[in-house]
């Protein structure tokens, strides 16, 4: 049992730090005036608010607006 723990910390260690420097990605949902959301999502629209926010870039996946961090 002791192994095992032991295994599952190095495991969780080991990945950690190897996917330490991958882009991050995190899902924003834009509203429109009314707050509603949108009911696809609009490149164009999607870019300007995630550069808006400081982010790099923006694309569209299933109807959300994903922003590179």
């Amino acid at each position: 049992m002791r192994y095992f723990i032991f295994s599952l910390v190095m495991f969780v260690a080991v990945t950690s730090v190897t996917f330490a420097d991958e882009k991050k990605y995190a899902p924003i949902s834009l509203a429109d005036p009314d707050g509603a959301a949108y009911p696809f999502c609009r490149y164009e629209d999607c870019l300007k608010f995630c550069q808006k926010h400081g982010h790099k870039n923006g694309y569209c996946y299933q109807d959300y607006c994903w922003c590179v961090l």
